[in-house]
């Protein structure tokens, strides 16, 4: 094993340029640990302006325990620029676990705020990767696939995986910068977390297709996916603007489980804002803002707050659901031609606000 090594450093003056490699730009691999990727430019040019492709940016097998990008902490200034590759930015394989992915830009130029895209997705998990944090990271531009997002978790990956604090297909912070391509965060494996109170918030919105989707693959290594969270996110909104995804704030789709969806902000998705599908069973929505701005005093509204489509023993509970065309829709297919843009009706009580959290 290779342990303890750091490629870049504290600032951008130690940062390396890995570009133009023909398959990853950084590989860590058997057993390597402890080893930090901070402050590079990985698949641009030298001012992270354009894209000279690795075919990965960087790649992790079987590795525990290294960081790519800052230590963590919120205002840390030391990530990497990982953008313009060919597939994927940030790819985690064979039991790579416990790792710490934070405070990157992935998919965007250097300035994070113009995007320059990665080829697939921006971050993967695959088989075997467990408890590894994603964190702080402003994630877009991912490329149009039919499943390409700016975090996926695919369904040979085990459980314990966080996705915090990230800005994903929108700017840092809750800004309102588009950075999108289709899916913000997709997961098909069970156990994973998406979004922690205060700080841990992530903003998605702008993608194509939904915010964040959970899906089981038939016939794939995860037939049901169970016990994934959902909170404290503000999705197709920052809390006062309308930056929607184009389809669904968050989409359970197939043989989904024991999820709980819970203190989100989602409004402002041009179909629904939580839409449970196909067989999607037995979650909890509760606590939710759909709808509606932070301090409930006006709208923010989705075609659909909620819609529940071929999905049995689901609980929607203690949300506040509002300033949708349609509040909660259950049963039919959706369609746009024939809506009108009526006005919702929105519980305005702030107190509710403070009872309940929300991220």
């Amino acid at each position: 094993a290779a342990n303890g090594n750091t490629i870049g450093g504290a600032t951008a003056a130690l940062g390396n340029l890995i570009s133009g490699n023909t398959s990853a730009g950084v590989l860590l691999q058997n057993n390597a640990a402890t080893n930090i990727v901070a402050a590079n430019l990985i698949g641009t040019n030298f001012d992270g302006t354009a894209g000279i492709p690795n075919a990965v940016g960087v790649s992790l097998i079987d590795s525990d325990n290294n960081r790519i990008g800052t230590d963590g902490s919120e205002n840390a200034t030391n990530g990497n620029v990982i953008s313009g590759n060919t597939a994927v930015g940030v790819y985690l394989q064979t039991n790579s676990s416990t790792n710490l992915i934070a405070g990157n830009k992935i998919g965007t130029k250097s300035s994070g705020t113009v995007v320059l895209g990665n080829g697939q997705h921006g971050i993967f998990l695959g088989t075997g990767s467990a408890e590894n944090n994603i964190k702080f990271n402003v994630v877009g531009g991912h490329a149009q696939t039919t499943e390409s997002g700016g975090v996926v978790i695919g369904p040979d990956a085990a459980a314990g995986n966080t996705v915090t604090g990230n800005s994903i297909g929108v700017t840092a912070n809750g800004g309102t910068v588009s950075l999108a391509k289709r899916y913000g965060v997709v997961i098909f494996a069970d156990g994973q977390t998406v979004g922690q109170s205060g700080a841990g918030r992530n903003y998605i919105s702008h993608n194509l297709k939904a915010g964040v989707w959970v899906a089981s693959i038939p016939g794939g290594p995860n037939p049901v996916v169970e016990n994934v969270t959902i909170s404290d996110n503000r999705i197709g909104t920052n809390g006062s603007a309308d930056l929607g995804n184009v389809e669904f704030g968050i989409w359970l789709s197939g043989n989904v489980t024991g999820c709980t969806i819970t203190r989100n902000y989602v409004g402002g998705n041009d179909a629904a804002g939580i839409a449970l599908t196909d067989g999607a069973e037995s979650n909890q929505i509760t606590s939710n803002f759909v709808g509606v701005n932070v301090g409930l005093t006006s709208g923010i509204p989705n075609s659909f707050g909620i819609w529940i489509r071929q999905a049995n023993d689901n609980t929607v509970s203690e949300n506040v659901i509002g300033g949708n065309i349609i509040g909660l829709l259950i049963g039919t297919n959706i369609g746009f031609g024939t809506l009108s843009p009526i006005a919702g009706i929105y519980h305005a009580n702030p107190d509710m606000a403070a009872t309940r959290g929300g991220g």
